[in-house]
């Protein structure tokens, strides 16, 4: 099953890892410095707590893609 995702936009990269119980989100806006990262529990991914994050830059297909793999993990 696949567990990590990456994904680049106009503005920014993007990289999914699902980890133990856990979905950790990097966001690369400037290459060479530390990204962004945000971690949500499956409950809260699924809850759509980090959707405001994959809409601004990136598709709804990445965010169902994500969410089929944590509800066929869990």
């Amino acid at each position: 099953m696949k567990r990590t995702w990456r994904h680049s936009a106009n503005y920014a990269s993007l990289e999914i890892q699902l980890l133990e119980g856990q979905v950790l989100i990097k966001e690369y806006f400037d290459p060479g410095k530390d990204p962004n990262r945000h971690l949500f529990s499956f409950q809260e991914f699924l809850e759509d707590k980090a959707r405001w994050i994959l809409q601004q830059n990136y598709s709804e297909h990445l965010l169902q893609e994500v969410k089929e793999a944590i509800r066929t993990e869990s």
